[in-house]
């Protein structure tokens, strides 16, 4: 905890504004003194852990499920939402219940159903009012869902107007899907023009309520060959982010287009998804890998 602590401390330094100042999320790379005491908390974090624990994806029933990030384009009919469906697998009816969120934490909404055997469920998220935009005309934010019973789901991003789709798995929550340090591939650029895009949730979406505190992540970018390029906080008192990579790689000069990035959670733990967009019209989504859970 004090190297994660030295590491918050060095980054609002150099950003020279107080935590409670942030809102959308500040990129800051770190100076060496910073980032030594990042890699000695990150080493320290980092143990071997099982195949079993490297994706928090669980394609089997759950009865507790986050749809991580929703975005709406609340400025027009037609332009891009997000989608998702629920499935109950068994034999009997289940009591489903559904929080909303917003960025911050703070529930929106909470709606609860019966979902009879065998039966599903799909939401357009344009159509729940209560998802309100933020002053750039988007709603963001997530959705939690708790069962009696089990539940199987999925979700999707849409942008008809982009024809761009993503989609994948609900995360599971019912175990602790929480790590210290993730790791993914990344492209920007070449054939993938629209780049690589994480979205991370910092703490737990069970615990929500709002975090008016900073908190954050530190990035590390390696090239193929192991070599690293530096590293760069993120400040935030989001629960949700959404990163584009172009965006930490431009702070670390000679960063390769092509590579591996690291995600470490300042002391709270985390979730990390991303991304890929080829040509801005084809994309992926799936899980980083999980190199370090909480202990």
């Amino acid at each position: 905890m004090r190297h994660t602590l030295s590491v918050c401390a060095a980054a609002l330094a150099l950003l020279g504004s107080p935590a409670s100042a942030v809102s959308d999320g500040t990129l800051v790379p770190l100076d060496p003194e910073a980032h030594a005491a990042y890699r000695a908390a990150r080493d320290a974090a980092l143990t071997p852990v099982s195949s079993a624990t490297l994706s928090t994806r669980d394609a089997g029933a759950s009865s507790s499920l986050l749809l991580p990030f929703y975005e709406i384009d609340r400025r027009q009919q037609f332009a891009s939402t997000t989608l998702f469906g629920l499935r109950n697998p068994r034999n009997t009816a289940s009591a489903v219940g559904i929080d909303y969120y917003d960025r911050m934490g703070h529930r929106l909404r909470s709606d609860n159903y019966t979902l009879p055997a065998a039966a599903s469920l799909t939401f357009n998220l344009r159509d729940n009012p209560a998802l309100t935009a933020e002053g750039d005309g988007f709603a963001r934010g997530y959705v939690v869902v708790t069962t009696d019973g089990q539940l199987t789901g999925e979700g999707f991003q849409v942008d008809p107007s982009q024809d761009h789709a993503t989609g994948e798995r609900l995360l599971d929550l019912s175990g602790d899907p929480l790590c210290s340090l993730w790791e993914s591939r990344y492209m920007v650029g070449g054939t993938f023009s629209g780049g690589t895009r994480l979205t991370l949730l910092v703490g737990d979406p069970r615990q929500p309520g709002g975090k008016e505190d900073e908190h954050g992540a530190v990035f590390e970018l390696f090239d193929e060959a192991g070599r690293s390029y530096g590293s760069v906080a993120l400040l935030t008192n989001l629960v949700v982010n959404r990163i584009d990579l172009a965006d930490v790689r431009a702070q670390l000069p000679g960063a390769p287009e092509l590579g591996v990035v690291e995600i470490y959670f300042n002391g709270t733990g985390g979730l990390a998804m991303v991304d890929y967009s080829a040509e801005g019209r084809y994309s992926v989504g799936m899980a980083a890998a999980c190199l370090a859970p909480m202990q």
